[in-house]
């Protein structure tokens, strides 16, 4: 993929509301659930269609429970925006009478950080440059790597800070200030799109030959089967760090769901393979169900402690 479009992934719970299922006269509590994604890029398109795919999977299992989540969607066109937008949105109009719980729906980036050092011990390399994004979480995270590398005595020699849509000329920039370090180890912990562009450059000035080594974090590696070829191409002899969810007979059974279900319907479908983040969604969505219920049948139980 040439240019990743940013996406949230957020979620507003809200207080319950009484409804009448006239079909199976009984009583149901219906829970207003706000869903922000970027339904333009392929990766909101997957997540969207696994919460939507574990809210059947869940109901489908469970007919007889008295709750049912309700997804109210805001599209964010990539635009971070239009994600506060949408939130404002919901709290004005939706659920202007409640008290939401907000809630993201994403991976612990930092628990790789430490594993990332010890790669690096072992080749018994002293020095490293940090690349992250010029934003408040990618200075954040470059704090956390740093106190990593730390940990084993690897020396930060520099730290660049890239803007998330920074030109060709201002990565060439920062690769002339890394000559100076003398330091051929690179750790890269941005956004697919930015980590595109700063490959395309590496490769286009001789960086990404022998005896200089790179390193993606899986705010990248996470997203390979949105890249495209040229990518790809540039990416090679790249180390990669991608997260891990171990094989199963629920996982097994749910990828199965989503080839038929999806790709067997659209074999021109550019993601025939549900990732790291729809298998996330779906297990997030399906607790989220399950914590509903929960809440509602149990004296004491809160929603946080259940989730």
């Amino acid at each position: 993929m040439l240019k990743q479009t940013a996406y949230s992934f957020l979620i507003l719970m809200l207080s319950f509301q009484t409804i009448l299922a006239a079909q199976e006269l009984q009583s149901h509590k219906e829970m207003q659930v706000g869903v922000i994604l970027d339904m333009g890029s392929r990766v909101g398109k997957v997540i969207y269609r696994c919460i939507t795919m574990a809210i059947s999977d869940f109901y489908k299992a469970n007919p007889h429970y008295i709750t049912q989540i309700v997804f109210n969607t805001r599209d964010t066109k990539g635009e971070p925006l239009n994600a506060l937008s949408a939130v404002l949105s919901f709290s004005t109009s939706l659920f202007s009478n409640q008290n939401p719980y907000l809630l993201q729906i994403a991976q612990d980036e930092t628990t790789q950080f430490k594993g990332i050092a010890a790669m690096i011990e072992s080749f018994e390399l002293k020095n490293i440059i940090l690349i992250c994004e010029d934003t408040a979480d990618g200075r954040e995270m470059a704090a956390y790597i740093i106190i990593a590398f730390h940990d084993k005595n690897i020396r930060v020699t520099y730290t660049s800070q890239i803007p998330t849509a920074a030109s060709d000329e201002q990565i060439r920039e920062e690769f002339h200030k890394f000559q100076d370090t003398q330091t051929t180890t690179f750790v890269v912990h941005t956004r697919p799109s930015l980590a595109s562009n700063i490959f395309s450059r590496a490769k286009e000035v001789g960086m990404m030959g022998e005896g200089i080594m790179w390193i993606v974090t899986s705010k990248t590696t996470n997203f390979l089967n949105f890249m495209n070829d040229d990518t790809l191409e540039s990416m090679q002899g790249v180390v990669g760090f991608k997260s891990y969810f171990p094989k199963s007979r629920e996982v097994h059974k749910f990828v199965s769901k989503w080839i038929k279900e999806y790709y067997g319907l659209n074999p021109f479908m550019d993601f025939k393979v549900v990732d790291f983040n729809g298998v996330l969604a779906y297990d997030a969505v399906y607790a989220l169900a399950m914590a509903v219920e929960k809440v509602h049948t149990e004296i004491g139980a809160s929603l946080l402690d259940q989730m």
